[in-house]
């Protein structure tokens, strides 16, 4: 296992610091922050989500940004303590087949650095991908299944993934997507809530 000199985070932007890494950084708070106030601003515009009726559009591309929680997970500079949150970013593309079924592919890639000490396993800005099904229980939600690799310089893993989505439509097209996923993956597990915004066309 390599020794790492030169730590990712802190990020230094300008005049200010932000530590992505921890739950209590004021980089984790001010991120988690804006992502409700994106959240429970856009409520105020779910009421007109079915003002385009006329055309039917079975595709949509969503841009995500998330936290994933590694219980197992650790930092290289102190591996002794377990338990891990790491940002990411993610790109889905999603093809309806029905009203209540649909398709697609999630692309995540982690934005840190961090160990399973007791799998002995090095992860660094691992890129997964998951290809899967949603099924629509209700109007705006979802559960979907699927499974993929976890790509990274150290190991590949094959990837289990679980989870629900909450759509609220806006005007244009828009789409805001809050989500809940956990992962099985071989060594370990991760739990993860992410916001996306997504496009129908």
């Amino acid at each position: 296992m390599k020794e790492i000199d030169n730590c990712k985070y802190p990020i230094q932007l300008t005049q200010f610091k932000l530590d992505f890494r921890s739950p209590l950084s004021s980089g984790f708070l001010v991120a988690n922050t804006l992502l409700m106030l994106i959240f429970f601003s856009v409520e105020a515009f779910s009421q007109e989500s079915h003002d385009d009726t006329s055309q039917e559009r079975n595709n949509m591309f969503m841009f995500n940004f998330g936290y994933t929680h590694i219980p197992k997970g650790a930092d290289p500079h102190s591996p002794e303590e377990e338990g891990y949150f790491v940002p990411s970013l993610g790109l889905d593309y999603i093809r309806r087949l029905s009203h209540k079924w649909e398709v697609g592919i999630m692309l995540d890639y982690e934005l840190d650095h961090y160990l399973i000490v007791e799998k002995d396993l090095e992860r660094e800005n691992a890129f997964i991908v998951v290809a899967g099904g949603a099924y629509n229980l209700i109007d705006h939600l979802a559960i979907f299944a699927g499974a993929g690799v976890e790509f990274e310089a150290h190991n590949h893993l094959f990837v289990f993934r679980l989870g629900t989505e909450y759509g609220i439509h806006l005007k244009r097209h828009w789409v805001i997507a809050p989500a809940f996923f956990f992962d099985w993956k071989e060594g370990y597990d991760t739990y993860a809530l992410s916001l996306g915004v997504g496009y129908n066309f």
